[in-house]
């Protein structure tokens, strides 16, 4: 499907450039699934946190860049969010997952894909382990964004991307559960301009909290 393979496109692409603001994590960030598998909760301090004159501070997770808002978050003034109850999205916002033909799924499953959003600063919320600024470097991870998937499901494979000045190659090994999980990016190794990121749901444990 275009609209997948634009997305995956657009990801990697977020991962390569952003320069951004740096936050702390508190630690573990999830309820059900530590730092894998399928969670219900996310919590984490932002550090540098300066809050906005006369607005009301909250974080919201958020069906893609769209209004759907799954759960959302007061942040306080030292930056700390807890978000719980994120529940199953509506069906209205599912959609059957079509995939590269490169990659495979071991069954039929339908996703929905969200962000997290800081609406008085109109910036994302991403939890990485990479310098504000650098290049990606093998050991680097990023999650940028969650999936929820109606059924347990596996992606395997290799996707290929050849750009005017840049190839990447994407090595897919997930392994969702039903629920939400976290995309995560990793920088498996670079040489000039080939890329190789491996795409998982289980996110290292030094990950730190940016504002993007």
């Amino acid at each position: 499907m275009k609209k997948t393979k634009i997305k995956i496109i657009f990801t990697l692409l977020l991962l390569s450039l952003f320069s951004c603001k740096k936050e702390s994590s508190t630690g573990s960030d999830s309820s059900g699934g530590g730092i894998g598998g399928s969670f219900t909760a996310l919590k984490g301090k932002i550090e540098d946190w300066s809050p906005t004159p006369d607005e009301t501070e909250a974080i919201q997770f958020r069906i893609g860049q769209g209004t759907t808002i799954i759960a959302s978050s007061s942040i306080d003034s030292n930056g700390n969010f807890f978000l719980e109850n994120i529940g199953a999205p509506s069906r209205s916002s599912l959609w059957p997952y079509s995939v590269h033909p490169s990659l495979r799924l071991s069954n039929p499953v339908n996703v929905a894909f969200a962000e997290l959003y800081v609406p008085s600063v109109y910036q994302n919320v991403v939890r990485t382990n990479r310098s504000p600024g650098g290049h990606d470097t093998p050991g680097d991870f990023a999650v940028l964004e969650y999936i929820y998937v109606d059924a347990n499901v596996t992606i395997t494979g290799t996707d290929t991307t050849i750009g005017e000045n840049k190839t990447t190659y994407e090595i897919h090994q997930q392994a969702y559960k039903k629920g939400w999980n976290r995309i995560v990016y990793k920088v498996k190794s670079r040489s000039g301009n080939v890329f190789t990121y491996v795409i998982t749901d289980v996110e290292p444990a030094n990950g730190k909290w940016y504002l993007h």
